[in-house]
């Protein structure tokens, strides 16, 4: 039975790319896939990571770092493509092509659509089966997805948006949390009263920032102290003084999830998400009343307290009050800190339930399978080319992958 090819192009934070390969220098000079193993198995960006439990599906796949240029030059040696100039201002994106057009995926999944459009699809001599694209964040109004096939999102505004964009299809869609990061952070004890981990950005994340502040100044209040943990990156010289006392240095990858176990509750408030117009300016909330923070996995799947704001879609994860919690303003956000630290067993039994209902629900693994079921519903719909594909197969399959599921 023929394997469906599948290709995932992503993009890292260079931050993290430096700070991870500082700490294993000798692996810029192994192979194209330890490279990419070996970034798999840190876990960063690990809810957005289909490849490998698409693989378990059957697949044959292939997950490509763009921005990586260590594991890119490999490959590029590898493949007798060692003449492109790394100075080259498309560098990235002929590295790719070639890439593309070399293992000839029948599904090209693109987690970083507004830098790789359809001008860029355009560009490929191969054409895939299906191409499909993942957004939940802001985008150019001069993007074109007039190649995509399918735009994923959990914001209903951005489908919306991403039709007029061009996509012929959306489907709302949701990544998951990677079981195995639990296993291994399980064990950690938390020292931090609140705590939070993520990017300090004055054009995304200006309320956070606020209500980072305000939790930082009330921390120090004599009626009821707490400890703060913050592990911060982004614009770091423009933390506020209060921040700053509590900021801890950044954290990726595993160690991401290893701060999460640090503290007893983490917060949590999404960011702005807008189509920008070309003069650099918002013109549509592309979140409005939901919110996309994939945050709510990491924090629930680690088994951690998670007070974050209030959106009304949060309902449709998971249950407020039983599984999460949620605070309105910034009084409520202090009184809830301050109400779960003083009751400390409803505090866990919170967290232990938000686990319980991420870890069986909301896998890599389950999300997986339901990534399938869009993939050969489109594939089905589109040609007949593809009969060869047994559907029954792919049933059998997805329920064969059931027993990947936390239980």
């Amino acid at each position: 039975m023929k394997k469906l090819k599948f290709l995932q192009i992503h993009k890292f934070y260079t931050p993290y790319l430096n700070h991870f390969y500082q700490n294993h220098p000798k692996l810029i000079n192994e192979s194209f896939n330890t490279q990419i193993n070996t970034l798999l198995s840190d876990g960063f960006s690990g809810i957005h990571l289909f490849s490998p439990y698409m693989k378990k599906l059957n697949y044959d796949t292939q997950f490509v770092v763009v921005n990586n240029i260590h594991s890119q030059q490999k490959w590029l040696s590898e493949n007798n493509c060692s003449s492109i100039n790394p100075r080259d201002p498309n560098y990235i994106y002929t590295t790719t092509k070639y890439q593309i057009e070399k293992f000839q995926p029948d599904i090209l999944y693109i987690t970083i659509p507004t830098s790789f459009d359809s001008k860029f699809i355009r560009t490929l001599s191969w054409k895939p089966s299906l191409i499909i694209g993942w957004r939940a964040a802001s985008i150019p109004e001069t993007t074109d997805w007039s190649e995509f096939d399918i735009l994923l999102s959990s914001l209903s505004k951005l489908c919306d948006v991403a039709m007029k964009l061009g996509a012929k299809n959306v489907e709302h869609f949701f990544p998951g949390f990677p079981i195995h990061i639990h296993d291994i952070v399980k064990h950690i004890f938390p020292v931090y009263d609140v705590g939070f981990t993520g990017t300090w950005s004055e054009a995304q994340h200006l309320r956070r920032n606020y209500l980072l502040n305000h939790i930082a100044e009330n921390a120090k209040a004599d009626s009821f102290p707490f400890s703060c943990g913050f592990y911060l990156s982004g614009q770091l010289d423009r933390l506020t003084s209060e921040v700053a006392k509590h900021h801890l240095g950044s954290r990726f990858g595993l160690s991401m999830y290893q701060s999460i176990r640090s503290a007893r509750m983490i917060f949590d408030a999404r960011a702005t998400h807008y189509l920008i117009n070309s003069y650099g300016k918002p013109v549509i909330d592309l979140a409005e009343s939901e919110t996309a923070n994939m945050r709510m996995f990491e924090v629930t799947g680690c088994g951690t307290f998670l007070l974050t704001e209030h959106f009304e879609n949060l309902k449709n994860f998971f249950k407020i009050g039983k599984e999460i919690e949620t605070f309105h303003n910034e009084k409520d956000l202090i009184d809830k800190i301050r109400y779960y630290l003083e009751y400390p067993e409803q505090r866990e039994n919170i967290a232990r339930k938000g686990k319980e209902r991420c870890l069986k629900q909301y896998s890599m693994e389950n999300r997986a399978i339901e990534f399938d079921r869009i993939i050969r519903k489109y594939l089905v719909s589109k040609t007949d080319s593809l009969s060869s594909i047994s559907i029954n197969n792919a049933t059998e399959l997805r329920n064969n992958a059931q027993t990947f599921i936390y239980k």
